[in-house]
């Protein structure tokens, strides 16, 4: 029993992110602004992480992309194109990897990204809603915001297992590894490794645990 549980435990973890990674989200949030809106709405290009294109002021906007309208953001949505496919192809290709889905979601979106989820197929071995990623049980995670860029390289001490997802509103973060589409992951991560987070660094992963208990962040993006 010991040796089969120390197999599964180095089974390499990948963490997936949803929004700008799967899920098209900025192309829902400017359709939703044209729809209910149109006048706010600047430019048709989402290039900053504030999205200063929309001339609203951000928590305004938030409860409209988050609350009021969160169905036709969240629920209805599209994915990129080959997104889901190039998800679906790792999973069959490497089935001694875990993609874990690790995303930040709050409030209705919550519901709204499960229904989504379901509605692509996108069958991950598990789900985490949260805004500190780093603290995820994952080696590496794909993710396209430089906000979580900067989380992770703050308080996993490097960039090498950060896999950025290229977008226009993270050109300027200086990114060891950068992908732009799911597939070309492949050429980043050796799959064939086992898993340092889980078995070699038990005693960092316990100290990383601590910093749960030092303050609830409530970043809006995602």
């Amino acid at each position: 029993m010991g040796r089969i549980e120390e197999m599964v435990e180095r089974k390499l973890r990948v963490g997936v992110d949803i929004d700008g990674v799967l899920r098209d989200w900025t192309s829902a949030l400017l359709a939703m602004a044209k729809r209910h809106f149109p006048e706010k709405v600047l430019t048709d290009v989402v290039d900053t992480w504030r999205i200063k294109n929309i001339d609203l002021p951000y928590e305004e906007l938030k409860h409209y992309f988050s609350d009021q309208y969160v169905e036709e953001v969240y629920r209805d949505a599209l994915a990129y194109p080959n997104a889901v496919q190039d998800l679906k192809w790792l999973m069959e290709t490497f089935p001694n990897v875990e993609f874990v889905c690790v995303s930040h979601q709050w409030g209705l979106t919550i519901p709204n990204t499960l229904l989504w989820l379901g509605k692509h197929g996108c069958t991950f071995s598990e789900i985490h809603f949260t805004y500190d990623k780093f603290l995820v049980d994952v080696d590496y995670l794909i993710d396209d915001s430089p906000n979580n860029y900067d989380s992770w390289v703050k308080n996993r001490g490097d960039d090498t297992t950060f896999i950025l997802y290229h977008q226009l509103y993270n050109r300027h973060v200086n990114a060891t590894n950068r992908i732009h589409r799911l597939r070309d992951v492949v050429g980043t991560i050796s799959f064939t490794q086992t898993s340092k987070y889980r078995s070699e660094n038990k005693i960092w992963r316990q100290q990383l645990k601590g910093k749960q208990h030092e303050g609830a962040k409530t970043e809006p993006l995602v």
